[in-house]
C-alpha cells in the first residue's frame, strides 16, 4: 500500500499532537497549508492525535496507580530535573 503525500502529512500532524511536540506541530501544519490541505482535514488529524494522547495518558495513569504501586495525589508536581524537556 502506498500513501500519498497529503495523507502522510496528516498522519505527521496527528503524531505531533500525540507526542506533545508544539514546534513540530507548528511546522507540520504550516507545511500542510502550503500543500493546500484544508483546515477541516488538519483539524481532524489534530483531534485524532488528541484522542491518542488522551488514551495513552489515561493508560499511563492506570499503570502508575496499579502496577507501579505509586499513588499520586492531585496537585503533586514532579520537580524539574536537568536535561529533561518538561
Amino acid at each position: 500500500m502506498k500513501l500519498d503525500d497529503e495523507t502522510k502529512k496528516l498522519i505527521a500532524i496527528g503524531d505531533c499532537v500525540a507526542a506533545n511536540c508544539q514546534p513540530c506541530l507548528e511546522a507540520q501544519v504550516s507545511q500542510a497549508k502550503g500543500m493546500g490541505i484544508g483546515t477541516v482535514e488538519i483539524e481532524i488529524a489534530i483531534k485524532v492525535g488528541q484522542s491518542v494522547r488522551s488514551g495513552a495518558a489515561s493508560r499511563m495513569d492506570e499503570f502508575i496507580d496499579s502496577a507501579a504501586g505509586i499513588r499520586m495525589e492531585h496537585g503533586d508536581a514532579a520537580p524539574k530535573t536537568k536535561g529533561c524537556c518538561c
